[in-house]
C-alpha cells in the first residue's frame, strides 16, 4: 500500500450499522497513515502509523438532500457496492444489534422487479443512468400497492464505495413559471432540468 503512493490512499467505508454511542445509523470512513520518509539508500519506509477515521450519522447525511424540491413521492437513495442501501426511506431497522452491520438490499428496501435489478447492478458496478419506469409502490401506511410511473436516476459518488439514486415521479419533472410583465398572470410549464 505504500509503494502504491496514491492510489491507495482512498478512504474505505464500511456499511451502516447501528451506533453504540446513541448516534443512531452511522458509516464509518477509515485510512491507514503510513510513514513515508526515506530510509537508507533507495529505500522507503514502510511504517504504519496507525489508521483515522470519522463516524458519518446518516441523519446528517440526510439532512443534505432536498426533500423539498423533490415532491411528495420523490426521495433519494445511495447504495453500496454490495447492492445494500445506506440511504432509504423504507431504511428503518427495527431491532438495534450493535454486533451487525444494518444490511437491507435496495431490491428488499423497494419491491423487487427486472428494471431494478438492472438498476441495482448499473449501481453495483459504477455506471450511471437514467431509466423511466413502471413500478410497484407501497403507501406510506404500507397497505396498498400501486403501479406507478417513476424516473431512477443514478451516478457513482466519487472516492467512495456509493452510488446515489434520485426517484421522481412524473408531475415532479415540471415546475411552473409565471410571466408578471403582464396585467394578467400568464403561467406556463417548463421540464424540470
Amino acid at each position: 500500500m505504500v509503494l502504491a503512493g496514491n492510489r491507495a490512499k482512498q478512504v474505505q467505508w464500511t456499511n451502516v450499522y447501528q451506533d453504540a454511542l446513541g448516534l443512531g445509523l452511522v458509516v464509518t470512513g477509515t485510512l491507514p497513515v503510513f510513514n513515508l520518509t526515506e530510509g537508507g539508500g533507495d529505500r522507503k519506509n514502510q511504517l504504519i502509523l496507525g489508521v483515522v477515521g470519522i463516524d458519518v450519522a446518516l441523519d446528517d447525511i440526510k439532512k443534505l438532500t432536498p426533500q423539498y424540491n423533490l415532491g411528495a413521492n420523490g426521495y433519494v437513495f445511495a447504495t453500496d457496492l454490495n447492492g445494500y442501501v445506506l440511504l432509504h426511506p423504507n431504511l428503518r431497522p427495527k431491532i438495534i444489534n450493535f454486533q451487525e452491520p444494518v444490511t437491507l438490499d435496495f431490491l428488499d428496501a423497494e419491491l423487487e422487479d427486472e428494471n431494478k435489478e438492472e438498476i441495482r447492478r448499473s449501481m453495483i458496478d459504477g455506471r450511471e443512468g437514467q431509466r423511466y419506469i413502471k413500478t410497484l409502490v407501497k403507501s406510506q401506511d404500507e397497505r396498498y400497492i400501486d403501479e406507478v410511473y417513476r424516473t431512477y436516476t443514478w451516478a457513482p459518488i466519487k472516492s467512495t464505495n456509493y452510488s446515489l439514486g434520485l426517484v421522481l415521479p412524473p408531475y415532479s419533472t415540471y415546475y411552473i413559471q409565471a410571466n408578471l410583465s403582464d396585467q394578467i398572470l400568464q403561467v406556463k410549464s417548463y421540464p424540470f432540468v
